[in-house]
């Protein structure tokens, strides 16, 4: 994913509104309950080589 890429976190309040997330996968971020998520990139020597991931099953503010 080039936003993790470039470092960048990624905050989505509400999957079925976002515009990061493709349609296609709203209906399987559902059946998984995953509405809303914060994604941290962890670089290291600016490659990056994993993330974190922390998600709601309810839309967040």
């Amino acid at each position: 994913m080039p936003f993790l890429q470039r470092g960048e976190t990624i905050i989505v309040a509400d999957a079925e509104t976002s515009g990061i997330i493709p349609k296609a996968d709203r209906g399987m971020m559902a059946a998984v309950r995953i509405t809303a998520h914060i994604t941290v990139p962890l670089l290291k020597a600016g490659a990056l080589v994993g993330s974190l991931c922390v998600t709601e099953s309810a839309p967040r503010e």
